[in-house]
């Protein structure tokens, strides 16, 4: 892959099995602080685990920025968003 500047990832785990999921979130966990990267993931869970910041969109709109971590992690309060 070379040395990217940027990653830009859609749905990473979309129609994956388990293992297979689990294999590419420790990829990108490895990654982290070390490419920036921009992930589009519905999988809210996912998000917690690996994002710094979130935006959450409906309708094609941003309705909420996400920085804090424990908020992250707390898939409800990120799903009432949508």
């Amino acid at each position: 892959m070379g040395n990217p500047k940027l990653l830009l990832i859609d749905e990473p785990t979309e129609g994956l099995a388990a293992g297979t999921i689990n294999d590419i979130l420790n990829v990108l966990a490895m990654m982290k602080g070390k490419v920036p990267m921009i992930i589009v993931e519905q999988n809210l869970s996912v998000v917690g685990m690996l994002a710094d910041k979130v935006y959450i969109m409906k309708e094609g709109k941003i309705v909420r920025e996400v920085t804090d971590k424990e908020e992250m992690k707390d898939k409800l309060q990120l799903e009432q968003c949508l």
